[in-house]
């Protein structure tokens, strides 16, 4: 064989080694991609335990009801009539002293407007200490079915505010939209103290 000849074998020789280098360097990336690829797949919001169970940031959240008086409901007195005098066992008393048929007109976004009956309470402090009337709720049912009254802050409604001094007395008045046909079985539940009992005022509270 010439000195061309073997030359000319000799380089291709080292050529094809080159291009073979190459094509295996070549097959990597595209392994790794596809790893890279099967990897991010897998749900970031889920974990998946040895058994085969998926959990997920949802799996501890529970959807049990709570009460908001230490599971207890609160005592209530018996029902008493609708223009008596009724005690809440704490040297504390109230009574309906007034109860007046109105019109109202609805006065902010979602407030009824129509036929309503306005019931003024007073309640007196017969404790040695000054009371607090800002956490005092009223709220009214009426009929057999004890349908919720819906309430008024229309004229003459005036809600208990602020305190009363020990001895004296505090007037509210409280407005409600009752059918007419309805207010002959009208019942009040009154409360002037989230941790006290509630009184109950039942009776005809037609005009």
């Amino acid at each position: 064989m010439t000195r061309v000849a073997l030359a000319t074998v000799t380089g291709l020789v080292v050529v094809g080694g080159l291009l073979a280098g190459c094509s295996g360097s070549d097959g990597n990336p595209t392994a790794g991609s596809g790893t890279s690829a099967t990897a991010s797949a897998q749900p970031t919001g889920s974990s998946t335990t040895p058994g085969g169970t998926t959990s997920g940031p949802s799996a501890s959240t529970s959807s049990a009801p709570t009460t908001g008086v230490a599971g207890s409901a609160r005592p209530t007195h018996k029902a008493q009539p609708l223009r008596s005098t009724a005690t809440f066992g704490s040297g504390v008393t109230v009574h309906v002293s007034s109860v007046k048929a109105v019109t109202v007109k609805g006065r902010g976004p979602g407030e009824l407007s129509g036929s309503a009956v306005a019931i003024t309470l007073q309640l007196h402090n017969g404790t040695p200490t000054t009371l607090d009337l800002g956490n005092a709720v009223v709220t009214a049912s009426y009929g057999k079915a004890a349908t919720p009254a819906v309430d008024s802050s229309s004229p003459p409604s005036k809600p208990w505010t602020g305190s009363v001094k020990a001895g004296q007395d505090a007037s509210a008045t409280y407005v409600w939209l009752v059918p007419k046909s309805s207010r002959g079985s009208v019942e009040l539940n009154v409360s002037y103290d989230p941790t006290k009992p509630v009184v109950l005022l039942r009776g005809d509270a037609s005009a």
